[in-house]
């Protein structure tokens, strides 16, 4: 289930109570998708897959994986996107100065104590999640092309970051393509600007038209174009190329 598709924030609730997670979803559930893990290893799992997470709520003391070490996970991912979580830290009585200091240390955004009321947890979650919607909408424009739709350089780059890392995570091949108009900046001199950005746009409608969702496109100068393609197919893929170069 996407975030699209239910129209609400996803919130993450790691605890090791069952009693607790359940408590989280009632208080939650009505405004957020919440989904929750018992410990921090399946925590940690639910992050590197579910990209649509925007707030995260841990207990510290758990067994396995605990909240120190999840913090430790997401702070130092090589995706940018799991590294910038909002990581809320639930902490009990057990939990003295030294371990919020410690949390601290290692990237906690915020912290609530138990006992906590629903107001309390729903203003947590809602502070952080459109903090967090707010800023990955500023990103996402200054990281598309204005012409094409398509991302620009510093977003292509972003996103190659991001697949990287879950490819090597997951052992999963990543393909790579690059693309030229020929002869752009002739075309462009000969035929002036209007034309040339309507080459380019048509340009950009074929690789969308090509290309998964979980693909990336992108506009990476005058008339270059990139493509990221996790788990793509290497037979499959030269085939759309020649397609594209054929069209």
């Amino acid at each position: 289930m996407s975030v699209e598709g239910t129209g609400k924030a996803r919130i993450l609730v790691v605890d090791d109570s069952k009693l607790m997670r359940k408590a989280a979803h009632k208080m939650l559930g009505d405004e957020f998708d919440v989904i929750t893990a018992e410990d921090g290893q399946e925590a940690w799992n639910q992050v590197g897959h579910d990209t649509g997470i925007q707030v995260v709520f841990t207990d510290l003391n758990m067994p396995g994986m605990d909240g120190y070490e999840l913090l430790r996970q997401i702070r130092g991912a090589q995706d940018t996107g799991i590294q910038g979580l909002p990581v809320i830290v639930v902490t009990g009585a057990e939990n003295d100065e030294n371990a919020r200091m410690k949390a601290l240390d290692l990237g906690a955004t915020d912290f609530i104590t138990k006992p906590f009321t629903t107001s309390d947890l729903v203003a947590r979650a809602r502070a952080h999640s459109t903090y967090q919607r707010v800023t990955r909408q500023l990103q996402a424009q200054v990281m598309v092309d204005s012409l094409t739709g398509l991302a620009n350089k510093p977003g292509f780059m972003d996103r190659l970051r991001q697949d990287m890392a879950y490819a090597r995570r997951h052992g999963q091949k990543l393909c790579l393509v690059r693309l030229e108009i020929e002869d752009f900046q002739r075309f462009f001199l000969h035929n002036g600007r209007d034309v040339a950005e309507a080459l380019v746009l048509q340009v950009a409608r074929l690789l969308r038209a090509r290309i998964r969702k979980e693909d990336t496109g992108a506009r990476i100068g005058l008339g270059s174009f990139a493509l990221s393609l996790p788990g793509g197919d290497e037979a499959g893929i030269a085939g759309m190329v020649d397609r594209l170069q054929a069209e």
